[in-house]
């Protein structure tokens, strides 16, 4: 079980707690999907593109890296930063006149993305990383940066983010202290085909029948649902019962997850 928290190990958690502890404990897998390998591509290209504009306008050298965070720069790149357990690689730090631990001034993170829209991954992400900023440097950033596919900047607030960042990491640390532990249970979701578990999470599904086989099934209707003692589709298949229609005419039927599992 690996026992430092990275940015990676947070943003995995927002999409699915089950993948973040299979990386953890060094679960093998066939290595990231093609889509995630696209994204990654995307990354990398927008970031040399930002890095290219801030050197245009000079607030990096031409060499554009600048890593030590003491000297007060507008500007740092590439900056690791690490702090009891905990560790995080920002992207580029900006310079803002807000007193901390540095001096004068403090720095806030920003981060580069793939996509031309911000997900709750790219937040965390980027909050995960002000927390570990605002321990080396005395001072919580109050907001962030994510550099978007299109080179737009998008403002982050992220005061309202770190709660949410400081319960993930709660729940990591316990994973770290106990590793013996067992995974968390299987909840299928939409990132489950460009994840690296997909074909064993989806083997555990189908041999534990689980309810989350079934499309438009959420972890919390699944929760409703254990709570009245039905934890398979085959028990959720013998709560339907079709009603009796008084009226003539059409009547509009909605999706019921019973009868999905009864078509199938």
């Amino acid at each position: 079980m690996t026992r430092t928290i990275t940015t990676d190990l947070v943003e995995a958690y927002s999409l699915c707690p089950r993948k973040t502890f299979l990386l953890m404990a060094g679960e093998p897998n066939p290595g990231p999907h093609e889509y995630v390998r696209m994204i990654d591509k995307q990354v990398a290209a927008n970031r040399q593109a930002y890095r290219a504009s801030l050197v245009k306008i000079g607030d990096l050298p031409r060499d554009g890296v600048v890593a030590d965070i003491n000297t007060g720069s507008a500007v740092a790149a590439d900056t690791e930063l690490a702090t009891d357990g905990f560790y995080a690689r920002c992207d580029f730090l900006t310079k803002v006149k807000k007193a901390s631990r540095l001096g004068r001034y403090s720095y806030e993170p920003v981060k580069v993305i793939g996509t031309r829209r911000a997900t709750r991954q790219d937040t965390l992400g980027l909050a995960y990383q002000g927390l570990v900023l605002g321990e080396v440097q005395g001072r919580l950033p109050a907001s962030g940066t994510l550099i978007r596919l299109d080179g737009r900047p998008e403002r982050v607030s992220l005061v309202g983010k770190y709660k949410e960042v400081r319960r993930i990491i709660e729940v990591l640390q316990t994973w770290v202290a106990n590793s013996a532990g067992d995974a968390p249970p299987v909840v299928l979701n939409k990132h489950c085909p460009s994840c690296p578990f997909r074909d064993a999470c989806l083997q555990q599904a189908e041999k534990e029948d689980n309810l989350s086989l079934l499309d438009r099934m959420t972890p919390k209707l699944m929760r409703k649902y254990h709570d009245k003692g039905i934890f398979t589709v085959k028990q959720l298949s013998y709560v339907y019962k079709p009603r009796r229609s008084r009226k003539k005419g059409r009547r509009q039927v909605r999706h019921s997850l019973v009868l999905q599992r009864r078509a199938r």
